[in-house]
């Protein structure tokens, strides 16, 4: 099996390696539906997202936000995506409900 890594110099790269598939996943599949770990270290990871959308737009009319954690979502409300597709707080086991009954 074939496995495929990528190393980055600086935290900086690795994040805008991320913010950049995060917004590829979106822009390739609309109806996207992501689940997020909203901590701290991934915060700038987010906010670069954020900066990525709104400098390369994507369609956000049906795509579905899931935070695993506490808080953390409100850069994303930055993105005008409809409180109705931003699902807070929770645990992997209540995501893994949420995303069943979609």
């Amino acid at each position: 099996m074939a496995m495929n890594f990528k190393i980055f110099e600086t935290k900086e790269l690795a994040d805008i390696f991320a913010a950049d598939l995060l917004r590829k996943q979106i822009h390739n599949n609309p109806e996207s539906i992501l689940a997020l770990d909203v901590n701290e270290d991934l915060s700038q990871v987010y906010e670069k997202f954020v900066g990525e959308v709104k400098n390369h737009p994507a369609d956000l009319s049906e795509v579905q936000l899931f935070a695993v954690g506490k808080g953390g979502m409100d850069v994303f409300k930055n993105l005008d995506i409809p409180s109705s597709q931003l699902n807070n707080g929770g645990t992997a086991d209540d995501l893994d409900d949420k995303g069943k009954k979609k």
